[in-house]
């Protein structure tokens, strides 16, 4: 579950970079809680439902993302992502940064 103690967990093994990628987390058999959003014509923003958690996710320069989640219409998806703390107008958030995605078939 990505939560304040993974951060701080995580922000011990910093710095990241070339010799020290961050982590990469899998999330299975996630939902949309809501429909997707496209930002600034190539961002896009969901927020999945998986294991009884409920997170925001952010894919940078991703707007096929978008694309492919209105065609798959609801099926279920695994996506994968870094954990991030969002710092942003004063308030802090825990967030994850979509790097992939991958549409289920839910026959």
């Amino acid at each position: 579950e990505a939560n304040k103690k993974l951060i701080s967990d995580l922000e011990r093994l910093e710095p990241f970079g070339c010799a020290n990628e961050s982590p990469k987390f899998i999330v299975e058999d996630a939902t949309l809680v809501k429909p997707p959003a496209i930002l600034k014509e190539r961002h896009t923003r969901l927020t999945v439902f998986s294991q009884g958690t409920i997170k925001p996710v952010i894919f940078f320069n991703r707007p096929d993302v978008y694309k492919a989640l209105h065609k798959a219409q609801d099926a279920n998806f695994d996506l994968a992502a870094r954990v991030v703390k969002n710092e942003w107008q004063g308030s802090v958030s825990i967030e994850l940064r979509g790097i992939d995605l991958r549409i289920r078939d839910n026959k």
